[in-house]
């Protein structure tokens, strides 16, 4: 119950009906080794074909690297890094955008985080959602993908940690979840609050039966891990 890439052109994509400005909040689990690459996991940017004045989450060139990427106008980007080896189990991934000087980015706990607070003006007309890639499609990844988020807010540490050991998105702050895909069904709908943001599956994307263990209530949704390896 996830998306599955190969990392060959494949994603899934789509827009909110409202721009949006910085403070925001991007989450996602995900599943597969690191690839010593970058693999854009979740973007939220302001354009469906270009990089520029786009937020990320993703992974880096160097081993066991997760990033949480503010880029502007330019080429240029601020990164906040955390270096964790979380193999091929599901994973929870979180990037803070709190403003031009703040961004934090948290993977499988709250215990080790890095904040960057370099300056980096991000346009504040985001809309266009990407996950497998970055709008660009320069960034293909291989990897399952489950429970993308996006807030419209910094989420508070709590609400962090909560995200993190697996409660679920809509549990969260939810008046300020414009963005919410399970993907623990074969439907690309936005259960957020955002009129649009429906996403679409392109190239090799396809729903596969694995799913990370959510926690909604007294309900707990466990990992089917029947599906296909990565």
């Amino acid at each position: 119950m996830s998306f599955i890439f190969d990392g060959t052109g494949d994603n899934i994509n789509g827009a909110f009906t409202t721009t949006r400005a910085q403070p925001v909040t991007l989450a996602c689990w995900f599943k597969g080794a690191h690839p010593a690459a970058i693999d854009c996991y979740l973007a939220l940017g302001n354009n469906a074909a270009t990089d520029t004045d786009t937020l990320y989450l993703r992974t880096a060139a160097v081993a066991n690297q997760y990033n949480a990427v503010s880029r502007g106008s330019a080429a240029g980007v601020e990164i906040a890094s955390e270096v964790q080896s979380v193999g091929t189990a599901w994973t929870s991934l979180v990037g803070r955008f709190t403003s031009n000087t703040s961004r934090e980015v948290f993977v499988n706990g709250i215990t080790f985080t890095d904040l960057n607070v370099n300056s980096m003006v991000v346009a504040g007309v985001l809309k266009y959602i990407f996950s497998g890639t970055s709008p660009s499609g320069v960034n293909d990844a291989a990897v399952r993908i489950a429970e993308l988020a996006i807030w419209d807010v910094a989420l508070s540490d709590a609400d962090v940690t909560s995200y993190l050991g697996g409660t679920v998105a809509s549990g969260i702050n939810a008046s300020h979840l414009i963005g919410y895909w399970p993907l623990s069904t074969n439907s690309l709908t936005n259960l957020g609050t955002d009129a649009g943001g429906g996403l679409t599956a392109t190239g090799n994307a396809v729903f596969d039966a694995d799913h990370p263990s959510i926690t909604s209530g007294n309900l707990i949704l466990t990992p089917n891990t029947s599906g296909l390896s990565v």
